[in-house]
């Protein structure tokens, strides 16, 4: 029912090859470690570095290491980088449902939507990686 996308996966299968190295890695070892795509696996990891969880460095000894904010992201923090994070479309605040008069189950799914977040809040990143 619920699935995080193949971005957020493979985001946690990076993070998980980077945090095992000392130095930084380099993209060509993570892509041979994961047999996945060079390309997915870059743009994955750019979006990483602009969140602060990885940094990288250009040139020979380059790659990346585990960026400053990796022990501060909860779960749902490493979510919102990668999915949309609404569990129906009539929580958010600007979508006109026009079924509204005749629904019962918004309040209902709110409390919902309102516990998953508050649960993922609850982990941080680090103590899954």
């Amino acid at each position: 029912m619920f699935a995080i996308s193949n971005s957020s996966e493979y985001g946690l299968l990076i993070l998980e090859q980077v945090k095992k190295s000392n130095d930084y890695l380099p993209l060509s070892q993570i892509v041979d470690q994961l047999g996945l795509p060079k390309r997915f696996i870059a743009r994955v990891s750019a979006e990483l570095v602009k969140a602060g969880l990885l940094e990288s460095k250009e040139g020979k000894n380059g790659g990346y290491k585990l960026g400053s904010k990796i022990n501060q992201v909860s779960l749902l923090d490493y979510l919102k980088i990668f999915e949309d994070m609404k569990l129906v479309k009539c929580l958010d605040k600007d979508y006109n449902c026009k079924y509204s008069r005749s629904c019962n189950h918004r309040q209902s799914l709110h409390k919902v939507y309102s516990l998953i977040l508050s649960s993922l809040s609850q982990y941080k990143l680090s103590s899954i990686i």
